[in-house]
């Protein structure tokens, strides 16, 4: 009974087709369909796929997501929720500034101080002055190594020279891109013209330290 009871049913859902007229097929109804073990779904025919009424799209760790063509992205964050971007052709840099300071000794010429760039950083120095007194002009020195680490010499003129008492305060300051390597030694220094009693000097630099790539 059941089976010609089916038959009668695919019979009329023919010549009902036939005549142009809608057909109902009992019996159909509308499932959910899982798709399981990570099968692979071939898209053919280049069709538009829309993502609407925020779906939630989440892709493993590690995805890679490629665009071809010349596709357009828009990111529609607003000016107080911005998306934070990075320049990687710009390594990360914070902002630095050591204040070095010596003594040139009595009895000496010279004397200075070092300081050590850290591993992983690359010093970048925009600004020095320094300011010292002595009998005479001092001339002030800042060496830098590059990745080698050979010594690179820099000289800081005396751009004024104050008459303090019977002594002479040297000021230099002037802006410069001078760069010392990971792990490398920078060292402050200074000169004079005699060697009778002991001398201050300070310098003050400004830079940056930036990631080595």
């Amino acid at each position: 009974m059941f089976v010609r009871k089916n038959a009668v049913a695919v019979k009329l859902f023919v010549v009902l087709a036939a005549a142009g007229l809608p057909a109902t097929v009992w019996g159909q109804h509308h499932i959910d369909v899982a798709v399981v073990n990570t099968p692979n779904v071939k898209v053919v025919n280049t069709p538009s796929v829309n993502v609407n009424n925020l779906p939630a799209v989440q892709l493993a760790p590690g995805t890679a997501v490629s665009l071809s063509g010349t596709p357009m992205v828009q990111v529609g964050n607003t000016a107080a929720s911005p998306v934070l971007v990075h320049d990687t052709a710009t390594p990360n840099r914070t902002p630095f500034q050591l204040q070095p300071s010596f003594t040139i000794q009595d009895g000496s010429v010279e004397g200075g101080t070092t300081f050590s760039v850290p591993a992983g950083k690359r010093l970048v120095i925009e600004y020095v002055s320094a300011a010292g007194l002595d009998q005479g002009t001092l001339i002030y020195r800042i060496t830098t190594q590059d990745n080698s680490a050979n010594p690179v010499v820099h000289f800081l003129p005396a751009i004024q020279v104050l008459d303090i008492g019977a002594a002479k305060e040297s000021i230099a300051g002037q802006a410069v891109k001078l760069y010392s390597e990971p792990g490398t030694q920078v060292v402050f220094d200074a000169l004079r013209q005699g060697s009778t009693n002991a001398d201050g000097v300070a310098f003050s630099v400004s830079g940056y330290l930036e990631d080595v790539q």
